[in-house]
């Protein structure tokens, strides 16, 4: 196979740029943009006494962030443009667009684009014509030095002798997974002056505009939580509980997506999936939102949380005996309605959520995020997890992002692993925050300014009692694999304000 080479590779993941900011509001989760595009000038203008050197910047998935945007769709082919138009002009972006106008403009730089979840809409033809013409001016060899990598098969190159292969990381997380088949025929349909079809979001796009949204203007800190059933729903229903009516058509959806990607892995894509599956995707969702609360909220209703299960089997009896559930409850409990067999897990976190006092719901809710390895460069890592087996030997570094927890991890086979983490805040707590009374009441005092700025001067008291910044400072990070005289090495920096690398202490491979 012939591939492009490079003498230099640098990777960013997850940049977010999207959402508005006003004297009154701010939906920016992204908030370096002039330390961004000093790093990209820097690449642009990066002499070394070799102007030949061959040196391309991924951007590798989530870089634009379209479900940000006022009035978000699931995809939206028809309006994407101006959206990006927006991006493009937004004061807090333009420092990046710009220096990368001026990296493209340089002679051996090289732009590479891969989509990711949040930005699926650089996929259509009309959305990349306009970025590569707003990028270039229109100059052909401009334009010659950028690559769409937004098929779902992400970006191979060689670094000197070794082989690099940069992925979103969103094709192994079943939340999150986009269906690249169906955007080819959204393609397709724009090429031929045709009206696409509805586009099927997956369970994390509806997560977020369907739930999430709505919620973080009262409460910003919602907005950087990654948009997984695990991590964000507890969270999302301990400040409104509300929201718990909308779960089950989300977990539906994940369970649907799960299956898809198995018949996509097993080359049977497009194949008529089974009579029984809806009947399966109801059960198998049923058993994990019962799972998720249980797991977060345990016994807060009273008596043992195996009470759950009991509701459940008392729904499948109803169901079996053709028994409406409207019937048995009164107005203040009609759900919607959801499916009948989630109606007991359902009315179980009604009751728990009309608790006088819903503090113990989000302290519950948020110990789930301390893992106490959150932040460890070696710590787990479900994109490699997913990734593992279906990359072969032959890949010297593998490269994603997606989870926004930067990572540093030898593979099985010996050859190296980089995630490149993200641009976006990160909020950092710790179990005496959590478990501390005084403290957590503080916390939320915090949680529920409605300022996301405000989240970035707080502290609050680290495991050893000294201060900490809740939003973490260093997400500034880039994976840079480096050709030198004498051998190819990967590296991960961080980004410092005047936009130079600082090599992570460590992570030399």
């Amino acid at each position: 196979m012939i591939i492009s080479e490079f003498d230099e590779l640098h990777v960013v993941s997850d940049l977010h740029l999207g959402g508005e900011k006003t004297p009154t509001e701010n939906f920016q989760i992204f908030k370096h943009g002039k330390r961004l595009g000093d790093f990209i000038e820097r690449l642009a203008k990066k002499a070394n006494n070799n102007d030949n050197r061959r040196v391309a910047l991924v951007l590798n998935g989530d870089i634009v962030d379209f479900l940000a945007e006022t009035d978000p769709m699931y995809l939206d082919p028809s309006g994407a443009v101006e959206k990006l138009k927006r991006i493009y002009q937004d004061p807090s972006f333009n420092p990046v667009w710009k220096a990368l106008e001026l990296f493209v403009s340089t002679p051996n730089r090289y732009l590479i684009i891969i989509l990711g979840n949040h930005d699926v809409e650089l996929a259509l033809p009309p959305v990349k014509n306009w970025l590569s013409q707003k990028l270039t001016k229109g100059v052909e060899t401009a334009s010659a030095r950028i690559t769409f990598a937004t098929d779902g098969s992400g970006f191979c190159c060689n670094v000197g002798k070794k082989r690099v292969l940069c992925l979103h990381g969103n094709e192994v997380d079943e939340w999150n997974v986009v269906d690249y088949f169906q955007l080819l025929q959204v393609s397709r349909a724009l090429n031929r002056d045709q009206k696409p079809l509805d586009w099927n979001a997956n369970a994390g796009t509806r997560l977020v505009i369907d739930i999430m949204n709505s919620i973080k203007r009262n409460y910003p800190m919602v907005d950087l939580l990654k948009p997984e059933i695990e991590a964000a729903s507890p969270i999302v229903l301990a400040f409104d509980p509300s929201q718990i009516t909308k779960l089950p058509d989300v977990i539906k959806l994940g369970i649907r997506a799960s299956k898809t990607k198995k018949r996509i892995d097993e080359g049977l894509l497009g194949a008529e999936p089974p009579q029984e599956e809806e009947e399966d995707e109801a059960v198998l969702a049923n058993a994990q939102l019962e799972k998720l609360l249980k797991e977060t909220f345990g016994d807060l209703a009273g008596g043992s949380s195996d009470d759950i299960a009991d509701m459940l089997l008392r729904a499948d009896k109803n169901n079996e005996e053709n028994i409406d559930p409207r019937q048995i409850y009164d107005d203040d409990q009609q759900l919607g309605w959801v499916d009948d067999k989630f109606d007991s897990a359902v009315k179980w976190f009604r009751k728990i959520s009309k608790m006088p006092d819903k503090t113990e719901l989000l302290r519950r809710a948020l110990k789930k995020l301390v893992k106490g390895n959150e932040f460890d460069l070696d710590g787990p890592d479900n994109g490699l997890d997913g990734l593992e087996d279906k990359v072969g030997k032959g890949v010297d570094y593998l490269i994603t992002g997606h989870s926004h927890l930067a990572r540093v991890k030898t593979r099985k086979n010996g050859k190296h692993y980089y995630n490149s983490g993200t641009w976006i805040r990160l909020i950092q707590l710790s179990d005496k925050v959590i478990d501390n009374a005084d403290d957590f009441n503080a916390l939320l005092k915090i949680l529920k300014k409605p300022d996301i700025e405000a989240l970035d001067i707080a502290e609050i008291p680290a495991n050893d009692n000294k201060p900490q910044k809740l939003v973490k400072e260093n997400t500034t990070l880039a994976v840079s694999i480096i050709k030198d005289k004498m051998e190819t090495h990967g590296q991960l920096n961080l980004i410092q304000d005047n936009g130079k690398s600082e090599p992570v202490m460590g992570t030399k491979r």
